[in-house]
C-alpha cells in the first residue's frame, strides 16, 4: 500500500511538472529550485524556530517574484521619472509564479509557528505542483491538501468521485468556453478602441461584459480545477460563492477569489494587527492589504489603483456599518446596497482591464461625468439583452457548486443526464470547430 501510494505521488508530481514544462521547458527549473529551497528551509525553520531564516525565506521568494513580475515596470517608471534610457529586460513572467510563491510563503510562516507538520518531500512536491490548481489556483494551504495525500488513493478509481468531478468540470468548461470566451470578443471591441471614439453606452456595455467575462473565466477555471481534483480523489477548496450577489464589499471579498482573500487576511492583515488597535490602524491595515492584493495581480499602476479602490471601499463599508447597521432590513435596502456594491465593483474592473491609466480615467468619466446621449456604435441591440440574461444568471441562479449539488441529489433523473451532456458537449464542439481561435485564461497572467 505504501509503495503504491508513493508511486501515485510521484506519478502525479512528474505529470504535473511535465504539464508545467509544456509551456516553456526551461522555466521548469524555476519552480523546481523554488520547491527544493522552500522545503528544506522550512525544515530548518521548524527545528530552529528562527525568525531570521523566516525573513530570509520570505525575502528570497518575494525577490524572485519581484524580479520576474516587476523588473520592467520599475525600469519603465525610473526612465519616465528621471528621464533615463535604461533598457527594458524583456523578462518573461513564469506561469503560476504568483500562486506557488504565496503558497510557499504561507508554508514557511507556518513552519515558524510550528503549525506545519514534517511532510515528506514527495508530498510537498505534489502540494506545490499539483496541476489542476497550479496555474491559476485556488491558492491551496498545505493543511488543506497534504493530509489528503496520506490516504494513498490518489490513482484509485472512485466512480462516485469521477462522476462528480466530471459534472463539476463540465460546468466550469461551459462557463469558460461558451460564456467567457464569447464575451471576450465584445470586451476587446470596447477596451481596445481609441478612447476618444467611445460613447457612454459603449463604455457601460464594455464594462458590463468584462464584469461577467472575468467572473465566468476565473470561476469556470476554478470549477474545472475542482472537478479534475476529484478525478484523483482530491478535494480542492472552493474559490467562488456567487460574489455578484453581495450586498457590500466585505461580503464580496468573502465570496470572490476566496483562497486569495483568506491568504491576505491570515498572512498580512492579521499580522499587521488586524482590527486590534483601533479604527485608524484597522483602516490602515485594510488599505495595505488591498494594495498588496492589487500589486500581486500585475505590474502596472492600474492594478495598484484597483487595489487602492477596494481598500477605500472596505474602509467606507466598515465606517458606514455603524451608521446603517442593518443592510438587509427591507427588500429595497437590500437592492440598494447590492446596486451600489456592483457599481463600485465595475468601476474597479475598469482599472483592472484598461490598458493605461489614462484610458481608465476616460472611461470612468464617460460613465458618470462626460455622458453622451448617442446610440452605441460598437454594441448591437441583442448585446443588451445578453446583459440582462447574464445578470439573471449570476444574481438569481445557482452557482457551480450549488448546481452540482442539486444535480447530484437528482441522481439518475433525465434532467441531470441532459444537463451533463449539454454542458460537456457544447464546449467541446466549440473547441473542436473553433480550433484557430485563441482561448485566453485571464488569470494565467497573474
Amino acid at each position: 500500500m505504501v509503495k503504491n501510494g508513493l508511486k501515485g505521488l510521484w506519478f502525479l508530481s512528474v505529470s504535473s511538472l511535465f504539464y508545467y514544462a509544456y509551456w516553456k521547458p526551461t522555466y521548469i527549473f524555476i519552480i523546481l529550485i523554488s520547491i527544493v529551497f522552500n522545503f528544506f528551509l522550512g525544515e530548518v525553520i521548524s527545528k530552529r524556530n528562527s525568525r531570521l531564516l523566516l525573513s530570509l525565506g520570505v525575502s528570497v521568494n518575494l525577490f524572485v517574484l519581484g524580479y520576474y513580475k516587476y523588473t520592467d515596470f520599475v525600469i519603465g517608471n525610473l526612465n519616465h521619472a528621471f528621464n533615463l534610457s535604461l533598457p527594458l529586460q524583456g523578462v518573461v513572467l513564469p506561469l503560476a509564479i504568483s500562486f506557488f510563491t504565496f503558497q510557499q510563503i504561507a508554508f514557511l510562516v507556518d513552519c515558524h509557528k510550528s503549525i506545519a507538520k514534517e511532510y515528506s518531500f514527495e508530498k510537498y512536491l505534489l502540494f506545490i505542483s499539483f496541476f489542476p490548481q497550479l496555474i491559476a489556483g485556488p491558492i491551496v494551504h498545505h493543511a488543506e491538501l497534504i493530509p489528503q495525500f496520506y490516504k494513498q488513493k490518489l490513482l484509485n478509481i472512485n466512480w462516485s468521485n469521477m462522476r462528480q468531478g466530471l459534472l463539476r468540470f463540465s460546468i466550469g468548461l461551459f462557463k469558460k468556453v461558451v460564456i467567457a470566451d464569447s464575451l471576450s470578443k465584445i470586451v476587446s471591441v470596447v477596451f481596445d478602441q481609441k478612447t476618444g471614439s467611445l460613447g457612454t453606452l459603449d463604455v457601460w456595455g464594455g464594462v458590463f461584459f468584462y464584469t461577467f467575462q472575468i467572473y465566468f473565466d476565473f470561476s469556470g477555471y476554478s470549477d474545472m480545477a475542482i472537478g479534475i481534483g476529484r478525478f484523483f480523489n482530491i478535494n480542492l477548496p472552493e474559490n467562488f460563492n456567487s460574489p455578484y450577489k453581495s450586498r457590500n464589499i466585505t461580503e464580496f471579498w468573502r465570496r470572490w477569489h476566496i483562497t486569495l482573500s483568506t491568504f491576505l487576511r491570515d498572512y498580512l492583515y492579521i499580522p499587521l494587527g488586524g482590527n486590534r488597535n483601533g479604527k485608524f490602524y484597522r483602516y490602515r491595515n485594510l488599505m495595505l492589504t488591498m494594495l498588496l492584493g492589487g500589486i500581486w495581480h500585475g505590474a502596472g499602476w492600474n492594478f495598484l489603483i484597483w487595489g487602492f479602490l477596494h481598500g477605500m471601499y472596505l474602509i467606507v463599508n466598515h465606517f458606514i456599518r455603524f451608521v446603517v447597521p442593518d443592510t438587509r432590513k427591507t427588500k429595497f435596502s437590500s437592492f440598494f446596497y447590492w446596486f451600489i456594491t456592483m457599481i463600485a465593483i465595475m468601476v474597479g474592473w475598469v482599472f483592472f482591464r484598461a490598458k493605461t491609466f489614462e484610458s481608465a480615467i476616460y472611461m470612468v468619466k464617460k460613465m458618470f461625468i462626460e455622458i453622451t446621449y448617442t446610440k452605441s456604435m460598437l454594441l448591437k441591440e441583442s448585446d443588451w439583452y445578453l446583459v440582462l440574461v447574464l445578470i439573471i444568471f449570476v444574481v438569481f441562479l445557482k452557482n457551480g457548486k450549488e448546481l452540482a449539488a442539486y444535480l447530484r441529489e437528482k441522481n439518475q433523473s433525465v434532467l441531470r443526464v441532459l444537463f451533463e451532456v449539454t454542458v460537456l458537449v457544447i464546449p467541446l464542439y466549440k473547441i473542436l470547430f473553433e480550433a484557430n481561435r485563441v482561448h485566453e485564461f485571464l488569470y494565467f497572467d497573474f
